[in-house]
């Protein structure tokens, strides 16, 4: 499976991608997009990069404080919590040509947590996956 998280925070879409742990672990370890675009073709293609770039099996980071670190300082928040307050938070996923947009919403203690029904398209362009992701976030498409 390859993942990855997209922020709406500020008019502009912070894509991350994410890799697993050998002990199964995500991490955001990167590469990180930012996407100042409300079009679909262009949130697909930072999207499917992240996904592109996300890994299985990578050794735990020996400083986990400092990966989100990196992620706030990129995002522009100042912790979990700040971010949940203040942006939008939909999960990527992809197992084979299977994509899965799934819409958060902000939980307790600054965590995002699953709303609703996820999205699955087989085979998905990043077209398709742009506009799955626009969807997720309630937001029109647009520049």
């Amino acid at each position: 499976m390859q993942s990855c998280g997209v922020f709406f925070r500020n008019d502009s879409f912070y894509v991350v991608s994410e890799s697993f742990t050998t002990y199964g672990i995500g991490v955001s370890v990167g590469p990180m997009f930012k996407v100042e675009m409300k079009r679909p073709r262009e949130v697909g293609e930072a999207v499917v990069a992240a996904l592109n770039a996300s890994r299985s099996g990578i050794p735990q980071p020996e400083n986990m404080s400092q990966v989100q670190k990196e992620l706030f300082r990129f995002i522009g928040a100042r912790n979990w919590s700040d971010l949940a307050k203040s942006a939008r938070y939909t999960a990527v996923r992809r197992n084979d040509s299977i994509v899965t947009v799934e819409p958060h919403q902000p939980g307790s203690g600054g965590a995002f947590v699953p709303e609703g029904a996820a999205m699955t398209c087989a085979g998905a362009n990043v077209d398709d996956i742009g506009r799955g992701v626009l969807s997720a976030l309630k937001l029109p498409e647009g520049t």
